[in-house]
């Protein structure tokens, strides 16, 4: 009879938590799984105990012997239950440390009672034994020297065969090893961690673990949030690799996994059948950021998931069988070689974040050159040109950037533009008009909030640009049709005291949070090119109104050296000159001196050739002007 899912569970974590303190001297551990009514028959002559006391006590004595060389292979454990009683039978080949390298020793079987008390599954009985060399194939005990010779002689074969096999195999997984290594040497990029699980699952295949359908990595971390896997699986007769986030509470097998390595369990198995595996496919397949489709229809009846957890998450295995021992062995090697690689994936990670650090800076400290190299406010369109080009140089998708300068609430906006296909930066005014984008704009603003986005979709996207183009009818109609093509428009806003910074893209997916960060530090940036824009707009004020009263006084310079009424012509020629310096374009200048019965008018003009006119008089009553 096999205990339950859930029993068997626990009783090989409380299995192997207590090998573990048995090959490590771990005697406090080792002791606490045993019953109070302990017994125990050793290997050895002088290991008979009938108490726990005593097998403690030998075993504090005699654990240096056997901690950290002893290494077990080619294990069988099995499981059985018998009423209130659980017995494991673990048989295996036990190989010791001599010097600098292991030599078999011989078959070994430990037979296992457990009982559960108040504490857990706890031993009561144990029982250890080797195999007895003296007795050929056939026989039970070896009656004579000769026999006994050949026997010894065949177990010497016997134990040096297993040793070259042995010895061949490990060369072989050690090769395999080396190849995942120089693999992960290879790594340039980050993204070049898939490439090392695919080699991953290569060489595992080729060592004759192929019972697994897909193994990869869990990266894990404590708060559940961006729980990283990197699955490499067959796919026909490719391998393909398949990188994304999940949530680790959205399934059962997920949950047992994070739980077994936030325990450190060294191994974690889950077994997945009928219900509970269709329902885990259908969320792996329905997972918004781990863009992995495994068909339904073609699911086994029952897979496994092998965990072998590290420090920072667990390299898994699926298979439609429990591996075997050997394999089991084989695999937690490979999981513990992608330590390794995942130190270098975080060193590539770390590097590639000051690289990219390095860019953006570089690109905030070119918009701070050109907006310091101003000198006229016209000069602002020049800047925005050099915002839209460092975007485009960090590789943000960006159709549109502009700023909106001093925007009060429905009120025209005053927009700066730097265009993708136009290649220019364009100045343009637009009369606001009620729309979802414009309300939220608002919406955002009256909330004082720092920073929004937007999304709009086709047909709002759309009804957005109709009501635009009535406003703006200069744009081409070939230029408008593009624009209602595009499938949607994804908008991100800095906000300002009094500006607002904006990237889009005609795209249904919306700017990334980093996207999005950047951006606004482009935006604290910008508030210093608005603060020189309005310093230099306040000076061209200042500049404009000095040239406007330094002309107003030469008039009344002209004015006041009249010596006869007839000079008002001159004064009127004055006039025309300043008000040509300041950039007007009049086509006549002059003066209007009217009668005093309002009928008439006296008017002393000044042509654009600067030629004076003879004054005359025109009767205000015969002409409609």
């Amino acid at each position: 009879m096999k205990p339950s899912k859930t029993q068997e569970t626990e009783i090989w974590q409380v299995y192997d938590t207590w090998l573990t303190a048995y090959l490590n001297a771990d005697v406090k551990t080792y002791a606490s799984y045993l019953a109070d009514d302990y017994h125990f028959i050793g290997s050895t002559d002088n290991e008979e105990f009938l108490n726990k006391t005593d097998t403690t006590t030998f075993f504090e004595n005699t654990a240096d012997q056997l901690a950290g060389k002893c290494d077990l292979r080619n294990e069988t454990k099995i499981i059985e239950k018998f009423e209130g009683l659980v017995f494991v039978t673990h048989l295996f080949d036990a190989w010791f440390l001599n010097g600098n390298d292991y030599a078999y020793y011989g078959r070994f079987r430990f037979s296992n009672a457990l009982k559960e008390n108040k504490a857990g599954w706890r031993f009561i009985y144990q029982h250890f034994s080797t195999t007895d060399s003296k007795a050929d194939e056939g026989e039970t005990i070896g009656f004579d020297k000769v026999n006994a010779e050949n026997i010894e002689l065949k177990e010497a074969i016997k134990r040096r065969t297993i040793e070259l096999e042995s010895k061949n195999r490990e060369l072989e997984v050690e090769a395999a090893l080396e190849r995942v290594r120089a693999q992960t040497m290879a790594m340039h990029s980050s993204e070049d961690v898939g490439k090392c699980v695919v080699k991953m699952f290569s060489e595992l295949t080729a060592l004759g673990v192929d019972e697994g359908t897909r193994f990869g990595i869990g990266i894990l971390n404590h708060d559940n949030e961006n729980n990283q896997l990197w699955t490499a699986r067959k796919d026909g007769d490719k391998v393909s690799m398949h990188i994304g986030n999940i949530d680790m509470a959205s399934h059962p097998l997920l949950k047992s996994a994070r739980k077994a390595w936030k325990a450190q369990v060294p191994l974690h198995k889950y077994v997945l059948e009928g219900e509970d595996l269709l329902n885990y496919y259908q969320m792996l397949n329905n997972a918004p950021d781990y863009k992995i489709q495994i068909p339904i229809e073609k699911l086994p009846k029952k897979e496994i998931q092998h965990c072998f957890i590290f420090e920072h998450g667990f390299f898994y295995a699926f298979s439609p069988r429990e591996f075997k021992p050997d394999l089991i062995h084989i695999t937690k090697r490979f999981s513990s070689l992608f330590e390794q690689t995942y130190r270098r994936y975080l060193d590539l990670v770390r590097a590639e974040a000051q690289a990219r650090e390095a860019e953006i800076e570089l690109a905030l400290e070119r918009v701070r050159a050109r907006t310091m190299a101003m000198h006229h406010t016209e000069e602002l369109k020049e800047v925005i040109q050099v915002v839209f080009d460092q975007f485009v140089g960090l590789n943000i998708h960006v159709e549109h950037a502009g700023f909106i300068l001093d925007y009060k609430e429905r009120e025209d906006m005053h927009i700066w533009l730097a265009d993708l296909q136009q290649g220019v930066p364009t100045e343009i005014i637009i009369p606001f008009f009620d729309s979802p984008h414009w309300n939220r704009y608002l919406e955002a603003k009256a909330k004082e909030e720092s920073f929004f986005s937007n999304l709009l979709p086709f047909e709002v996207k759309n009804k957005f640009y109709q009501d635009l183009f009535e406003l703006i009818p200069e744009l081409t109609e070939e230029a408008q049709q593009a624009i209602f093509s595009k499938p949607a428009l994804a908008i991100s806003t800095v906000l300002l005291d009094n500006v607002g910074l904006y990237i889009e893209h005609y795209s249904m997916t919306p700017y990334t949070a980093e996207e999005n960060a950047i951006l606004m530090r482009f935006g604290k940036v910008f508030q210093q090119t608005y603060t020189r824009f309005l310093d230099l707009q306040k000076a061209e004020e200042q500049a404009r109104e000095a040239k406007i009263e330094n002309a107003l006084e030469k008039v009344r310079s002209r004015t006041m050296a009249m010596q006869h009424s007839e000079e008002l012509a001159e004064t009127s020629t004055e006039m025309f000159r300043q008000m040509q310096a300041l950039g007007m374009r009049p086509w006549a200048c002059g003066f209007n001196i009217f009668e005093k019965d309002e009928k008439a008018v006296t008017q002393w003009m000044s042509g654009g050739d600067g030629s004076l006119s003879t004054p005359f008089t025109t009767p205000l009553t015969e002409d409609p002007f």
